[in-house]
């Protein structure tokens, strides 16, 4: 991964820089998502804002990176918050009119972020903004010194239609690289259905350091590191990562907030975590860990699927708008 490319970050209004196919001309650049490609880092990785055409959908393109020599596009359904990689080479792109997400499962989401801007604790979405028959189950994979993972909280969805979202670090993704091989795998192939969360390149944190300095709001953190290493980071792997985000110990400030969302990334929090007595309802946001650091919290969860699970649907993250 280029560390470098990640200084400085600001989004950017580009112009039209990738017109176009040819009309009826098939387009030849290499697949992203290609099994039989080796993982590779990314580079000249940008933030920017480009309405994107592909096969007659219209999707805004968040960013632009390189991977073996062919640059590709994140790209975002401001309808739907469902992520994918093409090719630049395969869209047509124009600068992005952002007044034209106003009516946007995106433009909702932005707006019931900045609703709660200014909770340090907890900040973002908590739990889903309508009704809803079913849970989020959220997954933080926070840096660990355990070899293995809580394989039971996934084995219980293999070949299910239920959805789990991974909060994933850095920190735990470089020291158990199978383990998240194999995670990716399975959500490949369709034994899970997983939306990948950002939940920093790092996850800094110092004992008994007070929330309002600890975790992003350490002084000396690098927001751009923690923020877009960890996109980078998905992206080498062949992963495609979705516009959610987790706070380290779901503590942040209106900056980061404000940050975040400037570049089209929504924050989730939980009123579920489940470790500390809090007990889910429909439409709550579940959190439990799966790198071995809290079973109380696994151990909770199965209980509670136990109890409910046959009349409990779990939803995706895009679900909660």
């Amino acid at each position: 991964m280029n560390n470098g490319a990640v200084n400085q970050i600001g989004i950017i209004f580009l112009p039209l820089l990738f017109t176009s196919i040819a009309h009826g001309a098939p387009c030849k650049a290499p697949p992203f998502f290609d099994l039989t490609v080796s993982e590779s880092p990314v580079s000249k990785f940008t933030s920017h804002a480009l309405y994107c055409k592909k096969d007659g959908f219209t999707y805004l393109s968040t960013r632009r990176f390189e991977k073996d020599g062919t640059e590709y596009q994140l790209l975002l359904d401001p309808q739907t918050l469902l992520t994918t990689v093409e090719a630049s080479a395969c869209l047509q792109c124009q600068p992005a009119d952002l007044t034209e997400l106003k009516n946007t499962k995106l433009q909702w989401a932005l707006n019931a972020v900045n609703q709660r801007k200014d909770t340090i604790e907890n900040a973002g979405i908590i739990h889903a903004q309508g009704s809803a028959k079913g849970v989020f189950l959220t997954v933080d994979m926070c840096p660990s010194r355990h070899a293995d993972y809580e394989k039971e909280i996934f084995e219980e969805l293999r070949g299910t239609q239920s959805s789990v979202a991974i909060a994933m670090t850095g920190g735990w993704l470089r020291n158990h690289k199978d383990l998240f091989r194999q995670l990716r795998d399975r959500n490949n192939f369709g034994d899970l259905h997983i939306t990948w969360v950002n939940h920093t390149m790092n996850h800094p944190y110092t004992n008994h350091v007070p929330n309002r300095s600890n975790f992003l709001l350490e002084p000396g953190v690098n927001i751009e590191e923690e923020v877009f290493g960890m996109e980078q980071l998905f992206l080498s792997y062949g992963v495609a990562p979705s516009p959610f985000f987790r706070f380290p110990g779901l503590i942040s400030d209106r900056r980061l907030i404000d940050y975040l969302t400037r570049h089209f990334i929504i924050p989730v929090g939980s009123d579920a975590w489940l470790a500390k007595g809090q007990r889910p309802v429909n439409g709550s946001i579940v959190l439990v860990h799966g790198n071995e650091n809290e079973h109380i919290g696994v151990t909770l969860w199965q209980q509670w699927m136990d109890k409910f699970g046959l009349d409990t649907s779990l939803l995706s993250l895009p679900q909660l708008f």
